[in-house]
């Protein structure tokens, strides 16, 4: 249409059209702004201009509501979860309802049944309720970490007092001897002493590396006869291979003889069956010519 047929009407429907399609394309947030004043003075608040202010916009009216109604809800999974530290004693062992698992903490709690609903899946809770069970939360969060951090104090102090302890008697140790060898130092026989001590030593550290020396040729004969002993075995196992290849071929050859005695032996089978086939037809021509003859017999009879 052109402008001058445009109605009213038609361009605020048109508008806001525009203006929906941009909010339906858009993720919009809409502020509050609330003045405090008239006097545009820092500061200052008027506090019935903002109250009629609120009372316009409907907040307050959307607060008393959401006081009369449930409007924080949980599901019984989370809620268990984030709040069983509080209760811990009133969850029983092994898999038990979420439902009545929130009964049981809420219960523990003390907590009055007109600020909390239970439904299917979800706790929901008045406005302010949450924010109490936060509380209580980060009360007993607080006090968990307070007496793991004493525990752990506690150890660290004790560890570092054993330390103390330790070092006190090692110094108590240490002061004695020096105290001792002050006494004995001009002593004539702890001269002598100190200086046969090397001497000891000495003849320890002899019987030591000949300890060390017999070992060490106990040892070499051991490892000799070990050697002996793989040397011989080595010998034998050459010596079976080489018979166990012997007797392979030995098979082998065998093998092929009994071949050759299987073939002849077919042949002096089959040689056998022709014969027999041979002298089956030499009887049986036997019998005729028998036959024949009886008859020449009978007719020679006939004649004379």
């Amino acid at each position: 249409k052109g402008s001058s047929f445009m109605t009213v009407s038609y361009r605020h429907r048109e508008s806001l059209n525009k203006l929906m399609k941009n909010l339906y394309s858009t993720h919009p947030h809409f502020v509050r702004c609330i003045i405090p004043n008239e006097l545009k003075q820092p500061g200052l608040i008027d506090a019935h201009l903002v109250l009629h202010q609120l009372q316009c916009n409907g907040v307050l009216e959307g607060i008393r509501i959401c006081r009369k109604g449930f409007p924080n809800r949980i599901i019984y999974s989370e809620f268990k979860q984030r709040y069983s530290i509080l209760a811990p004693n009133a969850i029983p062992d092994g898999f038990v309802d979420g439902k009545v698992v929130a009964t049981n903490i809420l219960q523990a709690l003390q907590m009055d049944t007109a600020e909390y609903r239970l439904g299917l899946t979800k706790v929901f809770f008045k406005a302010g309720v949450v924010g109490y069970l936060e509380d209580l939360r980060d009360e007993r969060l607080t006090s968990i970490i307070s007496m793991f951090q004493a525990h752990i104090r506690g150890y660290l102090m004790r560890k570092a007092y054993k330390k103390l302890c330790d070092q006190r008697v090692g110094l108590s140790v240490i002061q004695r001897n020096i105290r001792k060898w002050l006494l004995m130092r001009n002593w004539l026989w702890w001269k002598l002493y100190t200086k046969v001590k090397p001497l000891l030593n000495v003849a320890r550290a002899e019987d030591e590396m000949k300890v060390k020396e017999e070992l060490l040729e106990k040892t070499k004969s051991e490892l000799e006869k070990t050697e002996k002993v793989k040397k011989e075995l080595e010998e034998q196992n050459v010596t079976l291979l080489q018979q166990k290849n012997d007797m392979y071929i030995q098979l082998q050859a065998e093998q092929d003889n009994v071949a050759d005695c299987e073939e002849k032996i077919e042949k002096l089978i089959k040689q056998k069956v022709d014969f027999e086939s041979q002298i089956k037809e030499m009887e049986e021509r036997l019998l005729d010519e028998e036959d024949a003859a009886a008859e020449l017999e009978e007719k020679k009879k006939k004649l004379d």
